[in-house]
């Protein structure tokens, strides 16, 4: 993966099923005993002041559906998927993640789930690359 590329990870496989994407600045993420940080608009683990406004890198969840608009958060570091935000940390995860928990095909009928990520170019990251550990 390279900085300054949007990438756009499609869930909506049924193998993903109760398999929801989430990334993290360490292996293993959320399930690390150790508590490893997730990638999120108030996490700063580079340089800069990210934390400050919510704009450190972080997933956006997108669910396009008859029910669902498609982008689910309201935080955007990425103007592809929705006009950049400042100080707003939502980054649809909250909508996104319980609906892996839905039956298998009531989860089917309710879209395309996909996951975006954009990390800008001006992002130092002095760990290791958080882009490797999916």
């Amino acid at each position: 993966m390279e900085k300054g590329v949007t990438y756009i990870f499609e869930q909506f496989n049924v193998n993903n099923w109760y398999h929801a994407l989430g990334f993290a600045y360490e292996v293993d993420g959320a399930l690390n005993p150790a508590g490893a940080d997730e990638l999120e608009p108030g996490i700063n683990k580079g340089t800069g002041n990210c934390q400050a406004t919510d704009s450190c890198p972080a997933p956006m969840y997108i669910l396009e559906g008859d029910d669902f608009p498609g982008y689910l958060g309201s935080y955007s570091n990425n103007d592809v998927i929705a006009p950049e935000s400042s100080g707003d940390d939502d980054f649809g995860l909250g909508e996104y993640e319980p609906l892996f928990f839905y039956p298998l095909l009531d989860w089917i009928d309710l879209g395309k789930f996909s996951v975006s990520l954009f990390v800008p170019t001006d992002y130092d990251y002095d760990g290791e690359s958080f882009l490797e550990c999916l």
